[in-house]
């Protein structure tokens, strides 16, 4: 008998959410947009905060519009790419 592995890829992610301009941070599972034009999608290993993350709701800055997603330090690979991308492809690790 052969054995058949199949993938299921979610449609959802985790994120980490400011919830007003003083917080708090909460994780909140959103779903995983489609990339526009000039723009990539990466299925997402490690991530982390950086002092710029904390300093949003404390000095109130960087973000106007409530919720937010915030973080950026991220590590992971490409999984789709949108149009006008050049020098990326599916399976690049970033």
């Amino acid at each position: 008998m052969s054995s058949i592995t199949v993938q299921f890829q979610s449609q959802t992610q985790q994120a980490l959410v400011l919830e007003g301009p003083s917080g708090p941070f909460t994780i909140h599972r959103i779903s995983i947009p489609s990339p526009r034009s000039g723009e990539v999608v990466v299925k997402v290993h490690s991530a982390g905060l950086n002092p710029a993350d904390w300093k949003i709701p404390k000095y109130h800055i960087l973000v106007d519009e409530f919720p937010a997603i915030i973080g950026s330090d991220i590590a992971g690979e490409i999984v789709q790419v949108g149009e006008n991308v050049s020098g990326f492809k599916i399976g690049d690790k970033v």
